[in-house]
C-alpha cells in the first residue's frame, strides 16, 4: 500500500495565526530575494533623484524668472535683516567771552555710555562686562545683562545705554574722570595685569606664611580649578557660574580673568553739559539754554543761537551685500564763539551794588544800564533778583517750601519767566522828568526855543478840569530854560511843549525811537507801540503832561538811547551786546559795529544839552551825585505809577561821563522803592552815585584834585556811613505837603497880568481848546507786559498791548 503525502496548516510563528503556510512548499531562492530588495532601492533613488530635480528646477525657475528681475528689491530685503546703526556726533556749542575774553559761558563734555551687543554673545564676555559697568560706574549689572540679551537689542551694533523708564528715557553720561578710570581697567584686565596683581598679592600673604600650609593649599587649588576648566562635562555649568559672578570679590575678578573673559562692546559718544562760570552774573544778558545744552532759550544763547549752535556729525554703520561691516564718519563742525561788549568786572561790581541796595532800602524792582553813548555798546546791564544759570529752573530761593508744593504747572511757569524777565528791556513804566530833555532837545533843534528864553512857574495849570501842578506848589518864579530843567519843572515844561506844537513835539518822540523796538540783540524786548499819543489824537492836555515825561511809556534800554543820541553829537545809534562772532578757531566771522540808524540832533544841539544837563548836576536836582574831582551831567526822573491813588512811583537818574567827551552813560531805575517819599529821585541818585563811585578809577576817568575846593582823597569825602540816607530821605530835596487839593484860580501872574488862565504863556490862547479831560486810549495794561511761556525759544516775545495810559499827570507830581 502506498503511503499519501499530507499536507498540514501551521500557525504563523508568534501563535498569531490566519496564514497557512505549505511546509512542503519550496522556497524562493536567495538571489531572487536579492533582486527584488535591488529592484525597490532603485525606485527610491528614483523617486528621490526626480524630487531633487524638480525641486532644482523650481529654484532655477525662481532664480531666473523671479529674484533676477528683482535683485534690487530682494537685496534690500535681505539687507533690512543686518543691523544698522546711526550715531550721532554731537558739535561743540559755541563759548560766549566778554569784552576781554572772560568765558561767561562754554560747554563742559560729557560721555554717553554706548553698548555693542552683538560683541557680548558669549556668557563670560558679558559676565566681565557687567562686573566692569557695576564696580566702576555702579550700575546695575542684571539690568545690563536684560539689556543685551534682550531679544529686540541683542543683534544691534550700537545702543545707547539708558536706565530710565518707558516714559522718561534717561542715558547713562560719564564725565571724563569716569571714563579714563573705566577704560584704564578695561585695558588692564583684557591684557591680563589684574590676575597678575591679585596672584602678586596672594605670593605677599604666602610670605607671611611661615608654615607654608596656604602655599600648598593654593597650590591645589588651582591644580583642581584647571582641571574643572579642562572638564568638557562642566562647560555649561561654567558659563551658568560666571553670568551670576558680580560678587564684589577678588575672586569673581580672578574667576574671570582665568576664564579668558574679555570685556566688550563698550564705547563712548561725545555729548556736552552747558556750563556757566560766573553762575548768576549777568544772568539775563547770557541766557541760558535748553537741559540738552543744544538750544538757547533766553539772551544772547537764544539770539546767537544759529552761530551758536554748529552742526552734528554722523557715524553710519551698515552691512553691505558681502555682509561686511561698513562705517562712514561725518565730522561734526563745532559752533561759533561770540565776543559780548560786556564787561564782567563792570557787570560783578554793578550787580554788587544792586544787592546792597536792596539788601538796606529794598524796591520792586531795579534795573542799571551802562552804555557807550558813541556806539551803543552795551557794558553792563543788570537788575536785581537774580539767579543761577547753571539751575535756572530751581525757585527755591524765591518761594518757601509751601508755596512752591501748591504751584500748579502753569504758575510755575509764570513764576519761572517773571525770574527770567529782563526788567531793562522788556518792563514798561512813565519816565518822569528824564523826560523833558528830549522835549527841550526838541526845542533847541527846531529853533524854538533857546537856553536863556524866560518862563514864569506858578506851581500849576488849569487844564480840562485838571489842575496840573509843579513838584513846587507855590512856583518856582521866572525860570530861564536851562533853569527850568534844572529844578526839573513842569509847569516850564508844559509851556515850553505848547510853544513847540504837537507835530514836532511827536516827530522828536519817533526821531527818539518812543514806542519803537530799539532792536537790540536780545530776545524779550517791548516796543511800547500804543502807550504814546500819535499827533492826530493829542490835546492840550496830553501835549502838556507828555512835556514833562507823563503819560507815555518808555523801557529802560528805549530811554537810554535816546539819552545817548542826546549827548553824542545827535546820532541815534542801535544798542547791542555783542561785539564779534567767531569761528571755532578763531577767524572773525562777524563784527557788530555801530549802526548809526539816523540824525536825530545837530552836533550844536547836542553840546548844548550836554552843558544844560552838566548844570542840572552841579546847580539843579541831580545835585546828590554831583562827585567832586570828576564831570558828570544827568536828569533825574520820577513817574507816578497807575492807578494814581496808590502814589506808587518809578524813580530814575540818567547820567554820563565826562561833560567835556562823553563817553559812558549809567542809567539807574528803582521801581517802588521802600521808602516813604517815593516821588524823591533820591534813591535813583544815591545808587548811581555809589556805582560811579565803584568804578570811575576802573573806567580811567581822570579825576581832578582842584575840584575838591578844599578837601583831599584822604579826607574820604565820599565816604558814607548811610549812603542811602534810609533815616533822612528829604536830604537835599524840596519836600511838599501832600495835603487836600485846592480848587482855587491860578494867582495873579505879575509879568502877564491880562491872562491869569495861562501865566507865563502870553502866546497861548486864555481859554485851552480842553472842553473835557483828556480822550486817551484805552486804559494803560498791568505794568508787566505779556510774558513768554517758560523756556519759550521765541524770537521775540508777545509784546506791550496797545493800550494808553487813561489818567492825566497827577494834581501832587513828583518830587524832583
Amino acid at each position: 500500500m502506498s503511503q499519501n503525502r499530507h499536507t498540514r496548516s501551521l500557525p504563523s510563528s508568534g501563535g498569531r495565526g490566519g496564514r497557512e503556510k505549505n511546509i512542503g512548499e519550496p522556497r524562493p531562492s536567495k538571489q531572487y530575494a536579492a533582486g527584488r530588495i535591488a529592484k525597490s532601492k532603485k525606485k527610491r533613488v528614483m523617486i528621490f533623484v526626480t524630487f531633487v530635480a524638480i525641486a532644482f528646477f523650481v529654484l532655477i525657475f525662481n532664480i531666473v524668472f523671479r529674484i533676477l528681475p528683482n535683485q534690487a528689491e530682494y537685496s534690500s530685503r535681505v539687507l533690512s535683516n543686518y543691523t544698522y546703526s546711526n550715531e550721532t556726533l554731537q558739535a561743540k556749542r559755541g563759548n560766549i567771552v566778554d569784552r576781554n575774553g572772560a568765558l561767561i559761558a562754554t560747554s563742559r563734555p560729557k560721555y554717553l555710555l554706548i553698548l555693542a551687543p552683538t560683541e557680548l554673545s558669549s556668557a563670560k564676555n558679558r559676565a566681565a562686562t557687567a562686573y566692569a559697568l557695576e564696580h566702576i560706574l555702579d550700575l546695575d549689572a542684571e539690568g545690563f545683562r536684560a539689556t543685551v540679551e534682550s531679544s529686540e537689542n541683542k543683534q544691534k551694533t550700537y545702543l545707547r545705554y539708558d536706565v530710565g523708564t518707558e516714559d522718561q528715557r534717561e542715558y547713562v553720561y560719564l564725565t571724563y574722570e569716569q571714563r579714563v578710570e573705566l577704560e584704564d581697567f578695561i585695558t588692564k584686565f583684557n591684557n591680563g595685569k589684574y590676575l597678575k596683581e591679585l596672584k602678586g598679592s596672594v605670593a605677599e600673604e604666602e610670605q607671611d606664611d611661615s608654615t607654608g600650609v596656604k602655599k600648598i593649599i593654593n597650590y591645589f587649588t588651582k591644580k583642581f580649578r584647571n582641571a574643572l576648566n579642562k572638564d568638557k562635562n562642566k562647560d555649561k555649568e561654567e558659563k551658568k557660574e560666571l553670568q551670576l559672578v558680580y560678587e564684589d570679590s577678588g575672586e569673581a575678578l580672578e574667576t574671570l580673568a582665568e576664564a579668558k573673559a574679555k570685556i566688550r562692546g563698550i564705547s563712548f559718544e561725545t555729548a556736552y553739559d552747558r556750563i556757566y562760570p560766573f553762575d548768576e552774573l549777568a544772568c539775563r544778558v547770557i541766557g541760558f539754554c535748553d537741559a540738552g545744552g543744544e538750544d538757547g532759550l533766553w539772551g544772547i544763547e537764544n539770539s546767537y543761537n544759529d552761530y551758536l549752535t554748529g552742526t552734528n556729525g554722523r557715524i553710519t554703520s551698515y552691512y553691505n551685500e558681502q555682509g561686511v561691516l561698513e562705517r562712514n564718519v561725518y565730522q561734526a563742525e563745532n559752533g561759533c564763539n561770540i565776543v559780548s561788549t560786556i564787561d564782567m568786572a563792570l557787570q560783578k561790581t554793578i550787580e554788587s551794588d544792586i544787592a546792597a541796595y536792596m539788601e538796606q532800602v529794598g524796591a520792586d524792582n531795579v534795573g542799571v544800564i551802562l552804555m557807550n553813548p558813541n556806539n551803543g555798546e552795551i557794558l553792563s546791564m543788570a537788575s536785581s533778583g537774580s539767579y543761577n544759570l547753571n539751575d535756572p529752573r530751581n525757585l527755591e530761593g524765591f518761594y518757601d517750601e509751601k508755596e512752591l508744593a501748591g504751584m500748579t504747572d502753569e504758575e510755575r511757569d509764570e513764576a519761572l519767566n517773571k525770574l527770567w524777565r529782563n526788567f531793562c528791556i522788556s518792563d514798561t513804566y512813565e519816565p518822569g522828568s528824564t523826560g523833558k530833555s528830549l522835549t527841550i532837545s526838541a526845542g533847541l533843534e527846531e529853533n524854538i526855543i533857546e537856553p536863556d528864553d524866560h518862563y514864569y512857574c506858578v506851581g500849576y495849570k488849569q487844564l480840562g478840569g485838571y489842575k496840573i501842578r509843579c513838584h513846587i506848589r507855590e512856583g518856582h518864579g521866572d525860570l530861564t530854560v536851562t533853569e527850568g530843567l534844572d529844578e526839573s519843572c513842569n509847569d516850564v515844561l508844559m509851556q515850553v511843549g505848547w510853544k513847540i506844537g504837537p507835530h514836532i513835539f511827536t516827530e522828536y518822540q519817533h526821531l527818539f525811537g518812543i514806542g519803537q523796538a530799539t532792536g537790540i540783540d536780545l530776545p524779550g524786548e517791548s516796543t511800547c507801540d500804543g502807550l504814546y499819543f500819535k499827533e492826530e489824537d493829542m490835546t492840550d492836555l496830553d501835549l502838556a503832561c507828555n512835556a514833562f515825561g507823563q503819560n507815555y511809556n518808555v523801557t529802560m534800554i528805549q530811554m537810554a538811547s535816546a539819552y545817548a543820541s542826546i549827548i553824542n553829537g545827535g546820532y541815534y545809534i542801535q544798542p547791542h551786546v555783542v561785539k564779534e562772532v567767531r569761528t571755532a578757531d578763531g577767524a572773525l566771522m562777524d563784527r557788530k559795529d555801530a549802526v548809526t540808524a539816523r540824525q536825530v540832533l545837530s552836533r550844536e544841539t547836542s553840546e548844548a544839552m550836554v552843558e544844560m544837563l552838566g548844570t542840572v548836576v552841579s546847580n539843579g536836582t541831580g545835585g546828590l551825585c554831583d562827585l567832586r574831582g570828576y564831570s558828570i551831567g544827568g536828569k533825574t526822573g520820577a513817574g507816578e505809577k497807575l492807578p494814581r491813588s496808590e502814589q506808587k512811583y518809578v524813580i530814575s537818574f540818567i547820567s554820563f561821563t565826562t561833560l567835556e567827551d562823553p563817553e559812558y552813560l549809567l542809567y539807574c531805575v528803582i521801581d517802588v522803592p521802600n521808602v516813604p517819599d517815593q516821588s524823591s529821585s533820591a534813591q535813583a541818585q544815591y545808587l548811581a552815585r555809589e556805582i560811579w563811585l565803584d568804578i570811575l578809577p576802573y573806567l580811567n576817568i581822570p579825576f581832578d584834585e582842584t575840584d575838591l575846593e578844599g578837601y583831599t582823597v584822604n579826607d574820604e569825602v565820599y565816604t558814607e556811613k548811610n549812603p542811602y540816607h534810609i533815616d533822612e530821605y528829604d536830604v537835599g530835596i524840596i519836600v511838599e505837603d501832600n495835603g487836600e487839593e485846592e480848587n482855587q484860580e491860578n494867582p495873579e501872574n505879575p509879568e502877564n497880568p491880562e491872562n491869569p488862565e495861562n501865566p507865563g504863556n502870553p502866546e497861548q490862547p486864555a481859554e485851552q481848546p480842553v472842553e473835557q479831560p483828556a480822550e486817551q486810549p484805552a486804559e494803560q495794561p498791568a505794568e508787566q507786559p505779556a510774558e513768554q511761556p517758560a523756556e519759550q525759544p521765541a524770537e521775540q516775545p508777545a509784546e506791550q498791548p496797545a493800550e494808553q495810559p487813561a489818567e492825566p499827570a497827577p494834581e501832587q507830581p513828583a518830587q524832583e
